[in-house]
C-alpha cells in the first residue's frame, strides 16, 4: 500500500489538455448528464458512481447507470459528489463504463461550452454531411422501421424513441427553415 501511494507522489496523473468538445464527443463511447445518487467502493482502487441519467447524447444508457473511476488517492480519478449533476464523457472497457480526470467530464453547471455542441447534434442532419434534407428523412424511416439500427442523431424530440413524431420534426425543419 505504502509503494501505491509513493507511486501516487511522484507520477501524479498527467493529461494533456482535453480535446475541444466534437473531438471528445467523437473518442467517448458514452456521453451522458446525470446526478450522483451513490459511490461505493468497488475493490480497492475503482469508485462505482451510481448517476441518474438527464440527457444521453452517446450510448445506450438507461434511466440509471454506473460509472466506474480510479479512487481518488489514486492517479487519475475523478472526485464526484453525491447529489451534484456532471456531464460525463466516458469509455466502455472489459467491465463496464470508466472516466477520468483526464476527459472533459465536469460539474454540468461548468459546462455550458460542451452542452451548446451536444445539444446542435439534434438538428436533423442525421447523416452529418451538413444539409438537412430529404436523405436524413430516408434514414429516419429506416431506423424507426428497425432496418437500420438506433442513431441518437435521429431522435428529433430527444425522448428516446425514433419514430413517426420525429419524422414529422425532421419534415417540418426541412420545410420551415
Amino acid at each position: 500500500m505504502i509503494s501505491i501511494l509513493l507511486i501516487g507522489l511522484f507520477f501524479p496523473c498527467s493529461c494533456l489538455e482535453p480535446p475541444p468538445p466534437n473531438e471528445a464527443y467523437e473518442d467517448a463511447d458514452v456521453v451522458l448528464s446525470g446526478e450522483v445518487t451513490n459511490i461505493v467502493l468497488d475493490g480497492n482502487y475503482y469508485y462505482a458512481v451510481t448517476f441518474q441519467t438527464i440527457d444521453v447524447w452517446k450510448g445506450e444508457i438507461g434511466d440509471e447507470v454506473v460509472i466506474s473511476t480510479e479512487t481518488y488517492s489514486d492517479m487519475c480519478g475523478y472526485n464526484f459528489q453525491i447529489n451534484n449533476e456532471y456531464l460525463v464523457y466516458a469509455y466502455n472497457y472489459n467491465s463496464g463504463i470508466y472516466t477520468n480526470i483526464c476527459t472533459r467530464t465536469q460539474l454540468l453547471e461548468y459546462a455550458s461550452e460542451d452542452l451548446e455542441f451536444l445539444n446542435s447534434l439534434n438538428n436533423g442532419d442525421i447523416n452529418q454531411d451538413g444539409f438537412i434534407n430529404i436523405s436524413d428523412v430516408v434514414i429516419t424511416i429506416n431506423i424507426a422501421l428497425g432496418i437500420l439500427p438506433f442513431n441518437q442523431l435521429a431522435d428529433i424530440n430527444s425522448d428516446g424513441l425514433i419514430n413517426v413524431q420525429d419524422i414529422i420534426l425532421l419534415v417540418n425543419i426541412i420545410l420551415n427553415p
